[in-house]
């Protein structure tokens, strides 16, 4: 209470102060004609006892300091406004007129005449002392959202907003109370009003203001108000507003309609929790420059709030450089980026906090600036980046000394002295997050460097101890820290590159084969003057480099010590011709010395070029390998699940030898392999080689299979006759949008063959008119993940992944008309999850014609997270309802495949294959193990999630022999009649019978049970497009007993 009883006597002192003395004016003219006004307005008021003005002498300090593009777009600044109490500005025939203690613009308007800038005066002081006496009502205004605009329609909406706020803020009765000052406001500690400021915020009417598309020409602007603590809504208006039209008369016709709600709130704790959740909103869907502003805004009313602003500036330290990267220079980006660096920086240091955040500000921002381009800055830039840097990585220390203390302590048990050894890691690993920085490596040498030695100085000491400890519970694993991925040689000053080699070289003198490993990589990548050491890179005359390189890792191997096994610590791009014998020794030197499989990402490069000679010994060292696998049990310590999953390891190396140089397997097959087609052809596309990547298959219409080869300057429309010995026709039509890189099938509408690439669909009319191109650019940002439709609708899926707003529309290709379905960004579509603050991805969807609704995975409740029960959601297109149309699934993520096969909704999962049954419940008919090999028990997440309900009755048991079939077999990607398709394999359902074909097929699409669309793969690749016509169903069970 006497925080409230000190401000309210404040607040009471300042009224009475407006009554007792003149209103002391700073009158600011910006150009010719406004001098000549000012005169005149001093004249005139000058006499007057409520007045007083600045002199001139003051006004002139002031002028130097303020520098207006835009009139309209000023902010004030606590400091120009300090001696003052009401701060006016006249500029190209406009007035503004601030409130000098609390920033908040009391009048703006024309000011074409001496007289009406008087009369602009007196009624801002009229309104400051209302202002003081809380005689007006106060309107909160939160950032615009643009919900799906393009960038004209979002600078239109914007524009429209800014002249709403204006027309708002001169009424004699409200004020409109602005974000912007307040990050200034707080800038300044010690600033006179502050206490007033967050008095003046606290039990305003919260407005929301968003703005949707209607038409290319037209938006919706939509203010929905709510009481300060953002919980209750007390009403919404909205209008549409055409571009062209005068902004300032539909802006007036629309707040002569507009009805305030009426209240009096002082709950200031829940309404700046409403502001951080604003903020946090915003940062969640990537709304540029709004979420610092409402972080603001809830400090300003409650300080206990600074750390989530903290938090928050560091994104937008971040999201600055990043948002700006690929259209400005680093000297336009990086001033932004450190103005939000510099207020994280701030109250980091006051409150002694370094969040996640500041890391990623650091590391993923300013700290990737390279040393060319940080060269290339102004000076007091570069000045100022390096001092903020520098007190950054001070605090950061100071928050890791506990780490420090811990690594100190005295000790003569080794257990204790291996957890001082854990504690220093921990040290390197963190501070090397931030010291990482590209254009000045002497942080990294100042704050990591001494500790790195001192750790491999006392792990080389505390080798025995530590080689008798289990490997699971060491905690020394340095992870990415030491590698160094961001240095590249071949940019860098030749003080970094001499740090670089110090670093590298106090490496190699530890005993612990990774950190070793890492030095001799670093002084490999100096040699090579290449980013990562990789030897396909290498000059010819650096191939001896590489070489030495690989004896030297021998003897790494040989010499060194792991007592914990790093993952895949050496890359395939030193594995050639020349140094299969240097590759054979290290990989049996790890699972002999240390029972490890895996020290490489792969042993087989990506489609390698070697000789017939050298690919035969390669996979006959690798069944040597294989058969270790068995015999060792060691490598895999009596884990069956492991067993398995190394010996599957290398025969997926040894298959890609057998594709690629044609060797016979030395495996005996444990299931026939049977030919599943009736036919299978290539089809002659007559396009450039490599290029019928870019088809899209649209639908099959009971005759013809259409595809979609998408290129520029045209797409070409195949139409495959499946009744007609799979001819193929092609029309040509123009396309300027571009190959995109993103797969989704077509659909086939009542006018239109449907075929997409990214953000554009293309309607192909069944008429054989000209192609139309739609544009959906406003809803996508990354990925279209799914289109769907029949009669006139289409259903597309965007986005909804990484910090991007997920949508489902609805679009109707007769009328134009759009419609969306499920939306974060836009609070106001009614869903089942509506209301949710993160965006959500819809990954699949399916369109049931027959009952005329839209199917897909979705959570039952908010906030719809992992751990939350999921169901299918069914939204009716006719009646615009939504409702269940299955009870809860036993499944986490939303993102498993679905089908309708037969009137009936199907689910894929990790767990298993089934429909839902009638009464709602999953029914598999197969399940899977976590390994992926068939069983007949749920997962334990599964079979004990609350609520869950599943049906085994239908459960098929799988033949004895399917049973080595592991996950990489039965990674099933399509369903149709029946038909479970893989790419290693068929399965006929609900049978369970499985077909082993001769050669690896990538289905695209299967249609009627019968027609299949593909590609063989080859060499990992896929291969030429495919047609193939399945054997009869029947037939294919007769072979498969």
């Amino acid at each position: 209470m006497r925080p409230l009883y000190l401000a309210l006597v404040i607040l009471m002192c300042f009224s009475a102060s407006l009554a007792a003395a003149p209103v002391r004016i700073a009158l600011v003219p910006l150009d010719a004609l406004a001098q000549n006004h000012a005169d005149l307005v001093l004249a005139s008021l000058s006499a007057e006892d409520d007045f007083e003005f600045l002199e001139r002498t003051e006004i002139d300090l002031i002028r130097q300091e303020v520098r207006l593009e835009a009139l309209r777009d000023w902010t004030p600044d606590p400091q120009l406004m300090q001696n003052s109490e009401l701060f006016v500005i006249l500029k190209n025939k406009e007035m503004l007129a601030f409130d000098a203690v609390t920033g908040v613009r009391l009048v703006d308007v024309p000011a074409a005449t001496p007289e009406a800038a008087s009369q602009a005066v007196r009624a801002a002081v009229s309104k400051r002392q209302n202002l003081a006496a809380s005689r007006l009502r106060k309107l909160s205004f939160l950032p615009l959202i643009p919900a799906h605009l393009n960038d004209a329609q979002e600078q239109n909406a914007r524009r429209l907003f800014a002249e709403l706020l204006r027309q708002l803020g001169n009424r004699p009765d409200l004020v409109v109370l602005e974000r912007q000052h307040l990050l200034l406001v707080l800038n300044e500690p010690g600033a006179a009003g502050s206490d007033l400021t967050r008095n003046l915020f606290t039990g305003a009417i919260v407005v929301k203001p968003v703005a949707t598309p209607v038409t290319q020409d037209s938006i919706r602007l939509r203010l929905e108000f709510f009481t300060p603590d953002g919980q209750t809504s007390l009403g919404t208006t909205d209008a549409v507003f055409l571009v062209g039209d005068d902004r300032s008369e539909v802006c007036r016709k629309f707040l002569c309609q507009l009805t305030l709600p009426e209240g009096d709130y002082d709950e200031r704790a829940d309404e700046a929790r409403n502001f951080i959740y604003e903020a946090w909103f915003a940062v969640r869907h990537l709304i540029r420059g709004e979420s610092l502003p409402a972080a603001v805004s809830a400090v300003a009313l409650d300080d206990a709030h600074e750390l989530e602003l903290c938090r928050i500036a560091a994104l937008n330290a971040t999201g600055t450089s990043r948002w700006l990267q690929h259209s400005s220079h680093h000297s336009e980006r990086t001033p932004p980026a450190l103005s939000n660096l510099q207020l994280a920086e701030r109250l980091a240091v006051k409150h002694n906090f370094f969040p996640g955040e500041l890391v990623y500000a650091i590391s993923g921002g300013v700290g990737m600036i390279s040393p060319k381009s940080f060269a290339s800055l102004e000076e007091s830039l570069q000045r100022d980046v390096r001092t903020t840097i520098g007190r950054l990585l001070a605090l950061r220390k100071g928050s890791l000394d506990e780490c420090l203390r811990l690594a100190e302590l005295p000790s003569d048990n080794s257990t204790e002295r291996i957890a001082a050894l854990e504690a220093r890691m921990k040290y390197i690993r963190e501070m090397s997050k931030v010291c990482e920085i590209a254009w000045d490596y002497s942080w990294w040498e100042k704050y990591v460097l001494p500790e790195l030695a001192r750790y491999i100085k006392d792990s080389n000491e505390l080798m025995p101890e530590l080689l008798r400890c289990r490997q699971e519970i060491l905690n020394l694993n340095p992870g990415n820290c030491l590698k160094f991925r961001s240095f590249n040689t071949n940019s860098q000053t030749p003080e970094n590159l001499e740090r670089f080699r110090r670093i590298m070289q106090t490496l190699t003198e530890s005993n612990l084969l990774d950190l070793a490993f890492y030095g001799h990589v670093g002084l490999l990548r100096l040699q090579l003057r290449n980013p990562d050491g990789n030897s396909s890179r290498a000059a010819p005359e650096g191939q001896a480099t590489v070489s030495a390189f690989m004896d030297t890792l021998v003897q790494l191997f040989v010499t060194k010590e792991a007592p914990y096994v790093p993952y895949q610590l050496l890359s395939s791009s030193w594995i050639n011709d020349n140094t299969m014998s240097q590759v054979f020794q290290i990989q049996e030197l790890a699972m002999q010395r240390f029972a490890w499989c895996q020290p490489w990402d792969t042993m087989i490069p990506y489609r390698p070029t070697w000789s017939s000679e050298t690919a035969i010994e390669v996979h006959r060292r690798l069944s040597e390998f294989n058969r270790q696998i068995q015999q060792d049990p060691r490598l895999h310590r009596n884990d069956a699940r492991k067993k398995e999953w190394m010996a599957d390891y290398f025969r997926k190396q040894q298959r890609k030898l057998e594709e690629q140089y044609d060797i016979p397997s030395d495996q005996p097959e444990q299931l026939p392999v049977v030919e599943p087609f009736e036919r299978l052809v290539q089809l002659n596309l007559d396009f450039a080689a490599g290029k019928d990547y870019c088809i899209q298959v649209i639908g099959f219409d009971g005759r013809f299979i259409y595809l979609d080869h998408q290129n520029t300057p045209y797409n070409t429309l195949l139409s495959i006759d499946t009744t007609a010995d799979l001819t193929v026709t092609q029309k040509k039509y123009a396309n300027t949008s571009g190959w995109c890189g993103t797969y989704y099938r077509g659909v086939i509408l009542k006018d239109y063959l449907v075929s997409g690439n990214g953000a554009f669909v293309f309607l192909y009319p069944k008429d054989g008119s000209a192609m139309q191109t739609l544009d959906f650019r406003v809803y996508h940002k990354d990925n279209c993940h799914a289109l769907v439709g029949c009669g006139d609708r289409l259903f597309l899926s965007f986005d909804g992944f990484g910090h991007r707003p997920g949508t489902v529309l609805e679009y109707n290709v007769k009328t134009g008309e759009s419609k969306r379905l499920v939306s974060t960004l836009d609070a106001s579509v009614v869903w089942p999850l509506q209301g949710r603050q993160e965006p959500y991805q819809i990954s699949r969807l399916l369109c049931d014609e027959a009952n005329r609704r839209l199917l897909m995975l979705m959570h039952d409740q908010l906030p719809g997270n992992y751990g939350g029960t999921l169901s299918f959601k069914a939204y009716y297109w006719e009646s615009g309802e939504w409702r269940d149309a299955s009870n809860p699934l036993p499944i986490p993520y939303n993102f498993h495949p679905i089908f309708l096969d037969n009137d009936r909704l199907w689910l894929l999962n990790d767990g298993g294959f089934g429909p839902v049954n009638a009464e709602g419940n999953w029914q598999p008919v197969f399940l899977c193990s976590k390994s992926g090999h068939f069983t007949d028990k749920l997962l334990y997440g599964a079979a004990y999630k609350a609520g869950v309900k599943v049906d085994l009755s239908c459960l098929m048991q799988p033949s004895e022999k399917y049973r080595h079939l592991n996950r990489s077999d039965l990674f099933f990607t399509d369903f149709n009649h029946g038909i479970l398709f893989a790419e290693k394999l068929l399965m006929l359902v609900p049978e369970c019978h499985i077909i082993i074909p001769p050669k690896r097929f990538r289905i695209r699409a299967c249609f009627a049970g019968k027609f299949v669309v593909g590609h063989p793969v080859i060499q990992e690749r896929n291969g030429p497009l495919h047609v193939g016509i399945l054997k009869d169903r029947a037939k294919l069970l007769g072979e498969t007993e």
